[in-house]
Order: structure tokens, then sequence, then C-alpha cells
């Protein structure tokens, strides 16, 4: 998945219901967010994924550092997962 495939997923999410799982290390991640997705295009190349009603945490995804994105296995249209730099973000929608 490209980083504009990517994006896209992210902003038809908008409003969702998610969860979102930062990743520090294989195994390891802070404490996951919950509630209605909000996605803000701060700059070309950013995106910025919260949760409603906080402005924080939030997660921002740089284009330049992109890595990778793809369907979590067995959540293939409701897990994306994200490697850019060293970390990795899995966002999970809530189903209909």
């Amino acid at each position: 998945m490209t980083w504009d495939d990517a994006a896209e997923v992210l902003r038809s999410w908008r409003g969702r219901g998610v969860v979102i799982v930062p990743f520090l290390l294989p195994g390891i991640s802070l404490t996951p967010f919950a509630g209605p997705l909000v996605v803000e295009e701060p700059k070309a190349g950013v995106l910025r994924v919260r949760v409603e009603p906080d402005d924080e945490p939030y997660i921002s995804l740089f284009r330049a550092t992109f890595l990778e994105g793809g369907w979590v296995a067995g959540r293939e249209d409701s897990g994306l997962s994200i490697m850019q730099g060293g970390t990795r973000v899995d966002v999970f929608v809530d189903g209909d």
C-alpha cells in the first residue's frame, strides 16, 4: 500500500470509532487511544490522527518517512498498519 492509499483509508474513516495503537518497538506500544477519528492535514505530506474530543494525544504521519502500509492480517478493511521511520501505528476501525 502506498502513502496515498493509506492516507485515503484514514480520510475515509473520519468520524468513525477507532482504536489507535502506536508501537515503539515490536511488542511494545504506548497506551492505545479510542474514539471518533479526526484526520487533520496541517501541511502537504503530513496527516495528524487523533480521536475526539481530545486535542492530544495525536500521531503525525509523514510522507517523507513513510516506509510501508497495509492491512493487519485477519483485519483486512478494518485494521491499517503504517510503518514510518522506526515506529509503527495501527488503526482499527469499529465495524458498522
